[in-house]
């Protein structure tokens, strides 16, 4: 098992029922990892303790394992099925990167690094969709140019 499905939320245990076998063949530190993962329903702002925006749609701490979910912004998004399942792997990503310690200074070679997680699942065209509706929501518009260099990237791979 991936994750601690703390809010039993489907598209979770979804995604787990498709992906997780071959995540841990092909990725050993999911092998019985058990992530926490939990959503924001009450709008608390619990993504304030990893981040310093609350408009991520996700945000991950591999130090105590946790992916934490902002209800919040996915009903903004309106996301589909697909496109969360392309977020959890990209996340899934940011958290092999940290236990293998391959962290980068450079945020960019992190979050393709991340987003390669979801390619490697056939979530390539989901994952750029998320993106081009974060963008045309305005999500990070601090970040705008390196998304745009995401969508491109993965349009390469």
């Amino acid at each position: 098992m991936i994750f601690n499905n703390v809010n039993t939320l489907q598209v979770v245990n979804d995604f787990e029922a498709t992906f997780g076998t071959e995540l841990v063949a092909n990725y050993p530190e999911l092998r019985d990892c058990n992530i926490k993962i939990y959503t924001d329903r009450e709008g608390d702002g619990f993504i304030k303790k990893y981040n310093d925006r609350d408009n991520s749609p996700y945000t991950s701490n591999h130090l105590v394992r946790e992916l934490m979910r902002s209800e919040a912004v996915f009903n903004e998004c309106g996301f589909t099925r697909e496109e969360e399942f392309a977020i959890i792997a990209h996340e899934l990503g940011h958290f092999v990167a940290g236990v293998r310690g391959e962290k980068s200074t450079d945020n960019m070679e992190e979050e393709r690094r991340a987003d390669a997680m979801a390619v490697f699942l056939g979530l390539k065209e989901e994952m750029i969709s998320t993106i081009r509706k974060m963008i045309d929501l305005n999500i990070h518009p601090e970040n705008k140019a390196q998304m745009e260099e995401r969508i491109n990237h993965l349009r390469r791979m």
